[in-house]
């Protein structure tokens, strides 16, 4: 989006330079007296004018944008304040490393060892390796305050997930989630959020309190998954996974709080593939291999 942003503004006042080049040209051949060496100095300072003015309007715009969940995750919502610390590095990811676009063949994301060698992060990461393919970076974040959960210091967790050595995903999550009602969203609020398609404004309007977030990338869009705790008119508290994109919340996806909180970010990688569709097609992959079997077993027994 910031890409898209920059080239409007480029063109916007390229556009802009060629209006105003029209009267420079039409003085300049009704004035004898004016030489061609003068206007052309002229031209020259107009545009290198024009171009620092694009190069600072293009940077105020990106710096005021910043990332579109930053009003969302906020101190009064956050559920420990390391998570806070742990979004912050994971704004730096966002800004510095591109994720792989999943609707794209070619590599577009940045590598392991990009992330590794150019990644300045507040803490030293581990990094825990899933298969031959499949690994990721984790980096826990601390503060000084004793969570009554695990009677440790609350704590936050950044993951960055790699598939054949490229970024696919980055999530975010509290490490030490307290079942308490206060600032839960009610569950049917959220079904009006996708009924409505209400935009991230309203989302942080609502300061309803958040366990962690996470983002990956389809055909050229960032998608983002919001991890909250709501609560129905009976009492039951759920962990929904709230998908936002493109400015609007799109779905959600509720859990049992127990199952929710178990392992977030695993959660929420699956959720997306789900999403996504990948997961759909996993499962008939994986019926029509069952079909085969039986279809063999069943010609190897005649």
């Amino acid at each position: 989006m910031k890409k898209t942003l920059q080239k409007l503004v480029v063109t916007a006042l390229t556009t802009n330079l060629l209006l105003v080049a029209i009267p420079t040209t039409a003085v300049w051949a009704q004035d004898g007296e004016e030489s061609t060496e003068e206007v052309a100095e002229t031209a020259t300072e107009e545009e290198a004018s024009e171009e620092e003015t694009t190069e600072e309007t293009t940077e105020e715009e990106v710096a005021t944008e910043g990332h579109a969940l930053k009003d969302v995750l906020v101190e009064a919502t956050a559920e420990n304040l390391a998570l806070l610390d742990a979004f912050a590095d994971y704004q730096k990811v966002i800004e510095q490393f591109s994720i792989q676009d999943l609707n794209v063949s070619d590599v577009v994301g940045s590598s392991f060892d990009e992330v590794v060698d150019n990644f300045d992060a507040q803490v030293e990461p581990e990094v825990f390796d899933l298969s031959e393919t499949e690994k990721y970076l984790s980096y826990t974040y601390e503060i000084d305050e004793i969570s009554s959960v695990t009677e440790e210091n609350k704590a936050a967790e950044l993951i960055l997930y790699f598939s054949d050595d490229t970024l696919l995903y980055v999530g975010i999550a509290t490490l030490d989630m307290e079942l308490y009602p206060e600032d839960v969203l009610p569950e049917e609020e959220i079904e009006t959020w996708i009924g409505d398609q209400v935009d991230i404004q309203t989302v942080a309007d609502r300061q309803t309190r958040i366990m962690g977030l996470s983002e990956m990338v389809f055909d050229g869009i960032p998608y983002h998954m919001v991890f909250l705790p709501t609560i129905t008119a009976e009492n039951e508290v759920f962990g929904d996974f709230m998908i936002i994109s493109e400015g609007a919340v799109f779905d959600s996806y509720p859990l049992g709080i127990e199952e929710a909180i178990e392992s977030p970010q695993t959660t929420m990688l699956s959720l997306f593939s789900d999403f996504f569709g990948f997961g759909a097609e996993t499962e008939e992959t994986s019926v029509e291999e069952e079909s085969v079997e039986e279809e063999t077993t069943e010609e190897s027994a005649e």
